[in-house]
């Protein structure tokens, strides 16, 4: 653990790319604001490029607008599924986003799943699934987090993918993704 609350700021995050360069390996840099987080990852990302994630706070809803933006809870995840992998990452949150309680490590990747051709799923039971993890059901796929289901055919946008994909099924077994 380094402290660096009495380093200029922009030293902080010149000193910050050093030691992650150096070291190769995770570090967790906490600012006291999420707005300030935001801006620290802008200026590390000049610096060390994709490998500085910023996790922003998660979003509060006004349950009487019509529209939810799922950007922020896009961002989030696109932050939980990198550090899922081993690779030398800096993450850069807001001390309200630390002290949010989060999904256990064990029970997210529990969540992930992915098909591959000539596998067996059941596309009902895969629908349902979608389902339960929050996607939402669509005649035609067109932003992150929905899924629809026609004939032998589930199109998935992932909430941290670029682009949809398409699955066709003969039967129970994938024919091809």
């Amino acid at each position: 653990i380094i402290n660096l609350s009495n380093i200029n700021n922009s030293f902080k995050e010149v000193l910050t790319g050093l030691i992650a360069t150096q070291q190769r390996s995770r570090i967790l840099y906490v600012t006291a604001t999420d707005y300030q987080a935001q801006n620290t990852a802008r200026h590390l990302q000049k610096i060390l490029g994709e490998q500085v994630l910023y996790c922003p706070v998660e979003p509060i809803h006004d349950y009487f607008a019509d529209v939810h933006s799922q950007e922020i809870n896009h961002q989030r995840l696109v932050v939980f599924e990198q550090l899922l992998s081993h690779q030398p990452l800096v993450v850069v949150m807001g001390a309200e986003t630390l002290l949010k309680k989060q999904l256990p490590r064990e029970k997210f990747q529990g969540l992930a799943f992915s098909l591959a051709v000539e596998e067996n799923w059941d596309p009902v039971s895969l629908t349902n699934r979608l389902f339960e993890l929050g996607y939402e059901p669509v005649s035609q796929v067109e932003a992150r987090g929905q899924y629809a289901h026609r004939a032998g055919i589930i199109d998935v946008f992932s909430p941290t993918g670029q682009a949809g994909s398409r699955s066709e099924f003969f039967g129970d077994m994938t024919a091809s993704v």
